[in-house]
């Protein structure tokens, strides 16, 4: 039952029947009962009804601008779907039933109204509105039904008619009035000219009126009731072409059968040689189908090889066409088989360097090793195109006959081959220099603190300090060192867990930083940070130093560096997480450098000039989340900072 209170409009001009009117209908419920609005003239309720819709409108007929029944009529032409009830001084039974017929829902005399009757009649306002509307939509489906029976019944190729127990026809379609003989005479006025056939059908035979040829027809019948009267439903079916066909396959039937027999005699003749070559054919058949076997199996192997293969392999003919290519060639070369089987190389291939070795292989027979470069791009992101560096072998294919047939080109990518050659170059050097610069202040202060006996203890605790400090250094870039070596070599982490603290975690590794860093202002903000969380404390220590200390050393004039945290439980595994993300405003990265954040080696600037670091951090961050069963990702624009963000299961 809809709660919701109705929207009621009162048009009235006086005052006092306003507020009566407005007592009548109040709630007693702590729920009103209707929304009411008021106007105190015809053109004033016109305009709050364009303004918003009511659901009810009392109206008063003598108002300001209007009286007696033109206010209705009025107001009904502009709303006519909206119910109105006449609210009136005046007792006059002529006009109450003259405001009745012109569509209002009910006429109420002012003195005589109480609560109960005004509601009472709002409410049966609104449900006769529902029902007429409901009404006039049943209809119009209704007659859009039977206009559509009506289309079928005509377009209908064959006859429907409804015939009652006396024979006398009550509808009869096109189709029927046609085979019936009906034409230009109403159904009601005819009698069914044939005897209605009992269960199954019945066949039976019309002549036209206009003389043309008999047709057959096939006529059911099926007992129904049509307007509370038992009819028949009559189906009328002109089967005169089909048994003219059904006349005209028999007579081809019988002139085959003749046929048949007269080369019977003939094939039983040759029937006997036939079954003597046969048993022959069929010794041969079999050798055949055997060879056929062996060369499909030994085909499938070949092209099984062919496909699966890692390398990218291209063969082509002696005319240069291209014959066959895998998977793995069609990825290196950008080409899809269907558009390039059969095709000249120089048409689908454009590079310089590959179309001339397999042309000179095809010329000279000799086996060539060479390597190509081809542009192509890291998704549709990449502000420029990149290349990719293949290593090819181009050989000469040759028939049992040792006549050259073609060239097979076999390639393979070597581009992360390059790129890793090149990262640890770089390595090389960055961590030399790494070593190099604790390893001059450790010998520096060390032979300071031999050489001299006068040093003060002040300055010696310094000294001392300063050889720790670089000490500490080093033992983590060995430590780097040594897990990127475990990672090389395919050990994995030994996680050492144990329930910590959260916050205590978090805010022991912040405190260390706000010490080394004044320029820096940290924010941290935990939900739920007194939680434990099962890890292994010393690299989950290690994941902050670092994701920190990048944030330090990547924002070096200072800044703010916020470090949020969360909780929250998965919707597909079920399993409670941790969030934690660590944001700066540094100078950012491109897409490019994001990228390869986690690669072994890299730095986004290789440069003299860039900050320091080996390249190994992020690396090994992402092997210590995941080794905890989390994950870790990266979003940075140039100039906008970093944000670092994991999560790591709480159990």
């Amino acid at each position: 039952m809809n709660t919701e209170p109705l929207n009621l409009l009162l048009i009235e001009d006086d005052a006092y029947d306003r507020k009566v009117i407005r007592l009548m209908i109040a709630s007693q419920r702590d729920k009103p009962i209707f929304n009411v609005r008021t106007g105190e003239s015809l053109a004033q309720g016109l305009a709050l009804m364009a303004e918003q819709a009511a659901e009810v409108v009392l109206l008063d007929l003598n108002l300001p601008d209007s009286a007696g029944l033109d206010t209705f009529t009025a107001f009904h032409d502009a709303f006519p779907h909206t119910p109105v009830i006449v609210i009136s001084g005046t007792d006059d039974l002529a006009l109450a039933v003259e405001a009745v017929q012109a569509g209002a829902q009910d006429y109420l005399l002012k003195g005589e109204m109480s609560r109960n009757l005004l509601v009472r009649a709002i409410h049966h306002a609104v449900e006769r509105q529902s029902i007429l509307r409901t009404l006039k939509r049943r209809t119009r489906e209704l007659a859009a039904s039977e206009s559509r029976l009506r289309m079928i019944t005509d377009k209908s190729a064959d006859g429907i008619a409804i015939v009652a127990e006396d024979g006398n026809v009550h509808f009869a379609n096109p189709a029927a009035a046609r085979m019936l003989d009906f034409a230009d005479v109403p159904e009601i006025d005819r009698v069914f000219p044939h005897p209605l056939p009992g269960d199954g059908s019945v066949e039976m035979t019309v002549s036209p009126a206009d003389g043309g040829e008999p047709l057959t027809v096939e006529m059911d019948a099926v007992a129904i009731e049509w307007d509370a009267e038992q009819v028949y439903l009559v189906i009328l079916r002109d089967i005169t072409a089909r048994k003219r066909v059904e006349v005209e396959l028999q007579q081809a039937k019988d002139t085959l059968e003749s046929v048949v027999k007269a080369r019977t005699a003939e094939l039983k003749k040759a029937n006997q040689y036939l079954l003597d070559q046969i048993s022959e054919r069929r010794r041969a058949q079999r050798q055949l189908n055997r060879a056929l076997a062996e060369a499909e199996q030994a085909r499938d192997q070949i092209d099984t090889i062919f496909a699966s293969v890692a390398d990218g392999l291209l063969a082509t003919d002696r005319y240069n066409r291209i014959t066959m290519i895998n998977r793995a060639a069609e990825e290196i070369l950008g080409v899809t088989w269907g558009n390039v089987i059969g095709q000249p190389v120089d048409a689908v291939i454009n590079n310089a360097t590959l179309l001339n070795r397999i042309l000179t292989t095809l010329e000279t027979g000799q086996e060539l090793q060479f390597e190509f470069e081809i542009p192509f791009r890291q998704g549709e992101d990449a502000a420029a195109p990149q290349t990719k560096i293949i290593r090819a072998r181009s050989a000469m294919v040759k028939d049992r006959a040792h006549t050259p047939g073609g060239v097979i080109t076999a390639m393979y990518d070597v581009t992360r081959e390059r790129e890793v050659d090149r990262l640890k170059a770089e390595f090389i050097s960055t961590a030399a220099h790494e070593l190099r610069t604790p390893l001059t202040t450790v010998q520096g202060f060390s032979e300071i603190l031999l050489a001299r006996d006068d040093i003060p203890v002040e300055a010696q605790k310094k000294y001392l300090s300063y050889i720790n400090n670089q000490a500490l250094a080093l033992a983590r870039i060995v430590d780097d060192l040594l897990d990127i070596a475990r990672f090389e070599s395919g050990q994995k982490f030994v996680l050492n867990k144990e329930p910590a603290n959260i916050r205590t975690m978090v805010e022991t590794v912040v405190t260390k930083f706000q010490a080394q860093s004044e320029a820096h202002q940290f924010v941290v903000q935990l939900k739920d940070g007194d939680r434990e969380w099962v890890v292994d404390p010393q690299k989950m220590t290690q994941v902050l130093e670092n994701l920190l200390g990048n944030a330090v050393k990547f924002a070096p004039d200072g800044g703010q560096v916020e470090l949020n945290g969360q909780s929250y439980q998965d919707p597909q595994s079920g399993g409670s997480f941790y969030f934690i993300s660590v944001k700066d405003d540094g100078v950012g990265m491109t897409l490019a450098q994001v990228a390869h954040i986690f690669d072994r080696f890299y730095r986004g600037d290789a440069s003299n000039t860039a900050v320091g670091g080996t390249g190994l951090g992020m690396a090994i961050v992402k092997h210590i989340i995941e080794a905890h069963g989390g994950r870790v990702w990266v979003d940075s624009k140039p100039g906008n900072g970093t944000k670092v963000s994991f999560t790591v299961p709480l159990e």
